[in-house]
C-alpha cells in the first residue's frame, strides 16, 4: 500500500497543478470539445495544419514505463477516492494481503511480470473491479462478498491484470494526449491557448518523438496530470471497448489456468455481475462473455501437451476459509 500512498501524494500535487493550467487544457474543455472543432484543424493551411499532423503522431508512440506508472498512480488514486478509500487495518489488512497474494501469483505469470504490481480492496459496496496503467488492480468489498472460492477471485484479478498487460488504458491515454495537443494548437485560430502550452507541446514532439519521458520538467508534469484527468473522464464514462473486455477475459482466464485453478468458476461468476443502467455503452453482456470464454476453453483441447487437465472439470477451486470475511464486516465510519 506504500505505493498507493505515494501515488496519492502525486495525485494531490497534480490536482493543484491542474488548477494552474489555462482553460484550453482543462478536463472540461477536453470533454466538451466536439469532433468538428478538432477536424477544423486540418482545414487550416501552413503551420497549423502541420502542427495538427504532429499532434496526431502522439497517439502512435508507446508510453514509457515511467510515464505509464505516473499516470496509473494518479488514476488509481481517483479509483480509491471514488471507492470510499482502501480497506486497511486489522482483519481488513489481512484480507488485502490475501488478495495481494493471489493477484501477485497471477501477475508473475503474465506478459509483464516485472511491473511493480499493487493490489488493494476498496470500501465501496458496489460490485466492481478496476485497474490502472503501471500495475494497479483494485476490487470492491461489494464484489468480494459474492466470491465463493479462490478460483473465482483469481478470474476477477486475472481479467484486470490483462487490461494492464494489454495496455488498454494506455491506448486511450495516447488518444487523450493527441486531443489535448490539437486543442492547444487550435487555440491559435479558434480560441485561447497560451504560447507556453504550445511551446511545451512542440518541445515534447520534437525532442522526445512524442514521448513525455522527462517528468522533471514542470511543463511536462503539469500536462501529464491534465492528460490523466482526461483519461479518467473517458474511462469513467465509456469504459473499455467490447473487444478489449473480451480479450481481458480470455487472457485473464489463461492466467487462471496457468495458475492451476478451475477456469469454469470464473465463467460461472460472470452471472453475478449486475447489468443494466450502470453498464458502459460498449460493455459486452454477461452471456456474450460466458459464451466467448466457453469457446476459448474448447480450443484448448487441441493442445493436450500444454493442457493435460483439459477440460478442467476437476481442477481445484480452492475453498475459502474466512480469508474474505472482512468484506462482510461493517463499513468504516
Amino acid at each position: 500500500m506504500r505505493r498507493l500512498a505515494t501515488a496519492a501524494w502525486a495525485g494531490a500535487w497534480g490536482m493543484m497543478a491542474m488548477s494552474c493550467l489555462p482553460g484550453s487544457l482543462s478536463t472540461g474543455s477536453l470533454s466538451s470539445l466536439d469532433g468538428n472543432t478538432l477536424a477544423n484543424l486540418a482545414s487550416f493551411g501552413g503551420e497549423l495544419a502541420a502542427k495538427s499532423r504532429e499532434c496526431d503522431r502522439l497517439s502512435t508512440f508507446d508510453v514509457p514505463l515511467a510515464e505509464e506508472t505516473a499516470v496509473g498512480g494518479a488514476v488509481a488514486v481517483t479509483w480509491v477516492s471514488k471507492g470510499g478509500g482502501l480497506m486497511l487495518k486489522g482483519p481488513r489488512d489481512q484480507m488485502t494481503l490475501y488478495v495481494d497474494r493471489v493477484g501477485r501469483n497471477l501477475a508473475m505469470q503474465s506478459a509483464r511480470p516485472l511491473l511493480e504490481w499493487t493490489f488493494g480492496v476498496l470500501e465501496s459496496e458496489d460490485f466492481n473491479a478496476v485497474s490502472a496503467p503501471g500495475g494497479y488492480v483494485l476490487v470492491t468489498r461489494g464484489l468480494l462478498r459474492q466470491v465463493e472460492n479462490e478460483a473465482q477471485l483469481a478470474g476477477v484479478l486475472g481479467h484486470e491484470i490483462a487490461h494492464v498487460t494489454e495496455k488498454h488504458a494506455v491506448l486511450t491515454y495516447r488518444e487523450v494526449k493527441k486531443t489535448s495537443c490539437r486543442l492547444a494548437f487550435a487555440g491559435m485560430a479558434l480560441g485561447p491557448a497560451t504560447e507556453q502550452l504550445r511551446s511545451t507541446f512542440s518541445s515534447v514532439m520534437t525532442s522526445t518523438n512524442g514521448q513525455m519521458v522527462n517528468l522533471d520538467q514542470e511543463g511536462n508534469f503539469d500536462m501529464l496530470f491534465a492528460f490523466t484527468n482526461g483519461l479518467i473522464k473517458v474511462l469513467t464514462e465509456n469504459g473499455f471497448e467490447s473487444q478489449q473486455e473480451l480479450d481481458a477475459d480470455r487472457i485473464g482466464l489463461g492466467l487462471v489456468i496457468s495458475a492451476g485453478y478451475n477456469p469454469h468458476e470464473y465463467v460461472k461468476f460472470l452471472e453475478k455481475i449486475p447489468q443494466g443502467g450502470n453498464a458502459f455503452p460498449h460493455h459486452p453482456s454477461n452471456a456474450d462473455r460466458q459464451q466467448a470464454l466457453a469457446g476459448f476453453i474448447e480450443t484448448l483441447k487441441e493442445q493436450p501437451d500444454f493442457y493435460p487437465d483439459y477440460p478442467f472439470q476437476t481442477a481445484p477451486v480452492v475453498p475459502l476459509h474466512g480469508e474474505l470475511a472482512a468484506a462482510t464486516a461493517p463499513a468504516k465510519p
